[in-house]
């Protein structure tokens, strides 16, 4: 269910249809050595988004609840020193902690998308905090495209509530995301699929449009076989004031306190299967939109640091195309 007034038959006027099939692609030999790469749904082009169609701004979507402290702590989190002020509060035992597992994507040459295939869990919880003051949130996998890109598209599990995935516009100073999905029952029969790797994903992708100005999210529709889009935005990332200059990620994010005594954060649960992504690539040609794997080439591991589990491990399946976390 969509929280944020963007239609759908909105989003039906804008459905792209594309054959489902695992395609081989060739990659931009400019950038890379020629490859190829099976992608389960075939990448969107420039070609196949509607032109220069950006969505209004929406309102604030408020339930005084997990997606609210999500919200803030997601926005908060990208201005770190803010977070850990809201985190340690006046709670004497437990400090801030927000965890990066990432892959930094390329940013020194010009990009025009990203793609990924985003494992989705819809029973999956964060912990609950014994306080309810402060948050403990999971945004895995959270994918934002380097260089100009203006939407990350962010997988959030709260405490309590199913997940949601998010469209957050870095390109206009909005407090809130752009278009909020709730990972129901209609979500999972529609956008998800079993991967060859056998792990239940979502397929999003963030492009460039064809008129060089308008960037789009959109989800692949497994059972149309089309591609949706699900935002559509303009301008420059650092309009809300966040220093992302032209960074780029995939990464595994947790937002918790930590226990000052055991060293452990409190918002530590079993995933019980691998969370992450894979089929991460990257796209450096806008005439033909081919897409790069993410390769040492093109990406490396960017902020590392301790999970604060002692349960979880990061793993690394493809340099650097496919990772997850597991117990």
């Amino acid at each position: 269910m969509m929280k944020q007034p963007v239609t759908v038959s909105t989003m039906r006027a804008l459905c792209l249809a594309l054959p489902l099939c695992a395609v081989t692609v060739a990659f931009a030999p400019a950038h890379a050595a020629a490859t190829t790469f099976a992608f389960p749904a075939r990448p969107a082009s420039v070609f196949d988004i509607a032109r220069g169609h950006v969505l209004p701004v929406p309102p604030a979507y408020h339930d005084f609840g997990p997606h609210d402290l999500a919200v803030r702590a997601f926005r908060l989190g990208r201005e770190r020193d803010q977070l850990v002020t809201w985190l340690t509060g006046g709670a004497v035992t437990y400090y801030g902690e927000h965890v990066h597992k990432e892959i930094e994507l390329d940013h020194t040459v010009p990009t025009y998308g990203v793609y990924s295939n985003q494992t989705i869990y819809p029973n999956l919880r964060e912990v609950a905090n014994p306080d309810p003051n402060y948050p403990l949130v999971l945004f895995t996998p959270t994918m934002f495209g380097p260089g100009t890109d203006c939407i990350e598209a962010v997988t959030t599990y709260l405490p309590m509530e199913e997940p949601e995935i998010w469209a957050w516009d870095w390109c206009r100073n909005i407090s809130n995301p752009a278009v909020t999905l709730e990972v129901d029952q209609s979500f999972m029969s529609t956008y998800t699929a079993t991967m060859p790797n056998g792990l239940v994903e979502y397929t999003v992708e963030t492009l460039l449009g064809s008129d060089g100005k308008t960037w789009n999210m959109v989800l692949y529709n497994y059972v149309t076989k089309s591609w949706v889009t699900v935002y559509q935005t303009s301008g420059t990332r650092t309009a809300g004031g966040f220093p992302f200059r032209e960074r780029g990620w995939d990464m595994y994010e947790m937002y918790s306190p930590v226990d000052e005594e055991t060293n452990v954060a409190v918002g530590c649960a079993p995933t019980h299967s691998a969370i992450g992504s894979d089929g991460v690539a990257i796209s450096f040609d806008r005439t033909s939109q081919t897409f790069t794997p993410a390769s040492p080439s093109n990406a490396r591991i960017g902020r590392d640091q301790h999970f604060h589990c002692p349960h979880l491990v990061w793993n690394i399946v493809t340099d650097f195309s496919d990772w997850n976390v597991t117990d």
